[in-house]
C-alpha cells in the first residue's frame, strides 16, 4: 500500500469515527454509522486509491457489518430499474459497436463539413447528440467516437498543439457531456436523480417528462458549447478541403447498409419508441434496454454475439448498485433527517423568499460539491438526499432543485476527474488539463446562467412535477 493510498484509508477512518463518536447517541446508530461511512466513501470514491468498484463492495460489507442495515437492504439498490437499465445500454452499445453504424453516422457528417472547421466542430459536437437516443451513458458514446475523431485529426496533419486539434478533442468531451442532458437513459445521473426521487418522494418522471423538463437546457447548451470552444482555441486554417474527399471516401467503402445494420437501426428505433410511449404501457426504461439487449443477440436476428455483447464494466455496475443502496439506507436510517436538521439553521434556508438566488446558489453548490467528489453517480446519490431534505424545509419544490442539481452535476467542465468522457479524452495525451479550463471556465459561466434562466421562466411556465 503505498502512502496516497494509506493517508486515503486514514482519512476515511477518521471521518467515520468522527461521525459515529461526534453525533452524539441521541442520534440512533443506525443514521451514525450510515453518515460515517457515506463520508467513508466520499474520500475514497474522490482519491479513487483503489477501483470504484471494490470501494462500492466495501460500502456494502461495511453496512451490514455495522449493523447500519440488514443485508436484504444492503442489496436493495441492484433490484432498482435503473442499474439494469445502465447495464442494458452497455451491452446495446457493444452489439452497435459490432456494426458500421457509428462510423457511417460520423463519415456522413463529416463529408457535409466540406472541410470547414466551423462546420467539422459543429459535427463533433452534434454527433454524441444523436446517439444519445439509442447508447446510454456519456462514457459509452465518447469511447465509440474518440477513435474516429484521432483518425479525423491525423487526416487533417494537425500540429502537435493545434487549436484545431483541441477544439476536435475538448469538443467531443463536452459534446458528449452536453448529450446526457434530455434523454433520460443518456447519463447515469439521470437515471440515479429518478430513482433517489421515487426512493424519498415516491415521485415518478418518465422518459417524455425529462425531456419536457430539459430540453430547453440541451438546446441552448451545444450552441453555447461550439461558441466557447472556438473562442478558447482557434484554428490556424479554418479550411481543410482534404477531409471531404477523405470521409466520402471512407463512407464509399462501407458500401450501402448491410442486413445487419438495417436489423440494428429497427432495433434501436423499437426500443426508443417504447422508451417514449412508457406513459401508455407502463414499462420500466430498463425493460425496452434488455429486450433490445436479448434482440440484438439471438442468432439469426442480432447483430453480434451474446459473448461481445457481455463485455462491459461490471465495476460500473456494483457502483451503480451499491450508491442505490446507500441512498435508500441514508433515508430508511433518519441519516437524512440528522443532516437536514443540522442545515436547517444554515443562511441558505433562507433563501426561499428569494426563489432567483436560491437557484443560482443551488447550482453553484452543486458545481462545488462536484469538484470535491468527482464521480457523478457518487454525487448525485450523495448530494441529492440533503438536496431532498433542505428543499422540504424550505418549503419548496424538491424535484425542481434535484433535476437543477443533477443537470449541474452532469456539466463537469472545469476538472479532468469530473466526467468519464473529460478523463478519455484527457487519456489520449493530446489535451492537459489547463486545455479543459480554457474552455471549461466560459462554460461553466453559460451553463449556470442557462440553467438559471430556464429555471425562472421555462420551469414556471410549465409548472414544473
Amino acid at each position: 500500500m503505498n502512502r496516497k493510498t494509506a493517508f486515503a484509508f486514514c482519512v476515511a477512518v477518521l471521518l467515520f469515527g468522527i461521525a459515529v463518536e461526534g453525533l452524539g447517541a441521541e442520534v440512533p446508530w443506525e443514521a451514525r454509522a450510515t453518515i460515517g461511512i457515506t463520508l467513508a466513501a466520499i474520500v475514497l470514491w474522490a482519491s479513487e486509491v483503489i477501483p470504484f468498484g471494490l470501494t462500492s463492495l466495501l460500502v456494502l460489507v461495511s453496512l451490514v457489518m455495522t449493523g447500519a442495515c440488514t443485508v436484504e437492504v444492503a442489496l436493495s439498490g441492484f433490484s432498482k430499474g435503473a442499474v439494469y437499465l445502465i447495464v442494458g445500454g452497455m451491452m446495446m452499445a457493444q452489439a452497435v459497436n459490432h456494426t458500421a453504424l457509428g462510423k457511417r453516422l460520423t463519415y456522413a457528417l463529416m463529408a457535409r463539413t466540406k472541410g470547414d472547421m466551423k462546420r467539422i466542430l459543429w459535427a463533433v459536437i452534434l454527433v454524441p447528440q444523436m446517439l444519445a437516443l439509442f447508447i446510454p451513458a456519456t462514457s459509452v458514446r465518447t469511447a465509440l467516437l474518440l477513435p474516429l475523431v484521432l483518425s479525423i485529426v491525423n487526416v487533417l496533419h494537425l500540429p502537435e498543439r493545434s487549436g484545431a486539434k483541441k477544439q476536435l478533442l475538448v469538443g467531443l468531451a463536452f459534446g458528449a457531456n452536453v448529450s446526457g442532458t434530455a434523454i433520460l437513459p443518456a447519463a447515469i445521473g439521470n437515471v440515479l436523480t429518478v430513482e433517489i426521487l421515487d426512493i424519498y418522494l415516491k415521485h415518478s418522471i418518465s422518459y417524455i417528462d425529462w425531456f419536457w423538463y430539459t430540453f430547453p437546457v440541451w438546446f441552448a447548451m451545444i450552441p453555447t458549447t461550439w461558441w466557447c470552444i472556438r473562442r478558447a482555441f482557434p484554428a490556424e486554417r479554418e479550411t481543410h478541403h482534404a477531409l471531404t474527399a477523405v470521409m466520402q471516401q471512407k463512407l464509399q467503402a462501407l458500401g450501402p447498409l448491410t442486413s445487419e445494420e438495417k436489423r440494428c437501426l429497427l432495433i434501436l428505433a423499437g426500443t426508443v419508441f417504447l422508451w417514449m410511449s412508457a406513459e401508455w404501457h407502463g414499462l420500466d426504461p430498463a425493460i425496452p434496454a434488455l429486450l433490445a439487449v436479448v434482440a440484438m443477440s439471438l442468432p439469426g436476428v442480432g447483430v453480434a454475439t451474446w459473448r461481445e455483447v457481455v463485455q462491459v464494466d461490471y465495476g460500473l455496475v456494483l457502483l451503480l448498485g451499491s450508491t442505490l443502496s446507500l441512498g435508500i439506507v441514508l433515508n430508511n436510517s433518519g441519516a437524512i433527517d440528522v443532516v437536514t436538521q443540522w442545515l436547517k439553521g444554515a443562511w441558505f434556508v433562507h433563501l426561499a423568499e428569494a426563489p432567483f438566488l436560491l437557484i443560482v446558489v443551488m447550482i453553484v453548490m452543486a458545481h462545488l460539491y462536484h469538484l470535491v467528489v468527482s464521480n457523478i453517480s457518487t454525487a448525485v446519490v450523495t448530494f441529492l438526499p440533503m438536496v431532498i431534505g433542505v428543499a422540504l424545509e424550505m418549503g419548496v419544490n424538491p424535484v425542481v432543485l434535484s433535476v437543477l442539481s443533477a443537470i449541474t452535476i452532469l456539466y463537469g467542465f472545469l476538472l479532468v476527474v469530473e466526467t468519464l468522457p473529460t478523463v478519455l479524452v484527457h487519456g489520449t495525451g493530446e489535451i492537459n488539463q489547463r486545455d479543459f479550463w480554457r474552455a471549461g471556465v466560459p462554460l461553466t459561466v453559460g451553463s449556470i446562467m442557462i440553467l438559471t434562466l430556464v429555471a425562472v421562466t421555462w420551469w414556471k411556465w410549465i409548472t414544473f412535477a
